[in-house]
């Protein structure tokens, strides 16, 4: 079947990663998937060189592996890489926000990606949600103010995505929605400690529950 890539201004490599990443979020291509370089060029009415491109941006984000002589997969997620990225993603977001309330910066960034939960549907497609949830989480750092800080968080987007779809068996949209009122209520509330408080216990419920996932996995 054809695939049809957006008609916009954006580059073909730009029109075929986000297609991409949103087939491998949405569960379309699964862990473990072969992505046929032939097979996806025609589907796409592509160049390979174009595909190749793709796939070097969407492995370099974590959302693909290359495999030499082989080619290119959907990663399998494991407990071990689940547990690393929790441990870099941590050190990363609640160092910003201790940052950021030293210096009394304002949370009103997480207000946007909040409002666009609140907005979605039941039914809304998960990718979309674990693309709203990393844009609450991404302004959390960025209300840090640091423009290095907010890149190595940027960095791990692709990664955090892939997790973060893993846990829907466990996460409806209104639960996720309900997790981060109450996030954005301690943030936003002007209490330090009460902030940190709510933060660690959501990023350790994020983690626990893919834990619970991965293990139902195996």
């Amino acid at each position: 079947m054809a695939e049809h890539l957006p008609l916009s201004r954006i580059s073909t490599v730009d029109a075929l990663s986000a297609s991409l990443r949103s087939r491998i979020l949405s569960g379309e291509l699964q862990p473990g998937a072969h992505l046929s370089e032939v097979e996806l060029a025609t589907a796409y009415g592509v160049g390979r060189h174009s595909l190749r491109a793709a796939f070097r941006e969407l492995v370099r984000g974590g959302l693909l592996v290359h495999e030499p002589n082989r080619g290119v997969r959907v990663p399998v997620p494991t407990a071990e890489g689940s547990e690393d990225l929790y441990l870099h993603r941590a050190a990363i977001e609640l160092g910003a926000l201790r940052m950021a309330l030293a210096d009394g910066r304002s949370f009103a960034g997480v207000q946007a990606p909040l409002q666009a939960l609140e907005a979605m549907p039941d039914d809304e497609p998960w990718d979309r949600v674990a693309v709203a949830h990393d844009a609450f989480h991404a302004a959390i750092v960025d209300a840090a103010g640091g423009r290095r800080l907010s890149a190595a968080y940027a960095d791990l987007q692709g990664e955090l995505l892939f997790f973060v779809t893993r846990i829907r068996p466990l996460y409806t949209v209104r639960t996720m929605i309900a997790a981060h009122q109450r996030l954005a209520a301690a943030l936003l509330g002007g209490d330090p400690a009460r902030a940190e408080a709510a933060l660690a216990l959501d990023l350790a419920q994020g983690r626990d529950a893919i834990r619970a996932a991965l293990a139902g996995l195996s």
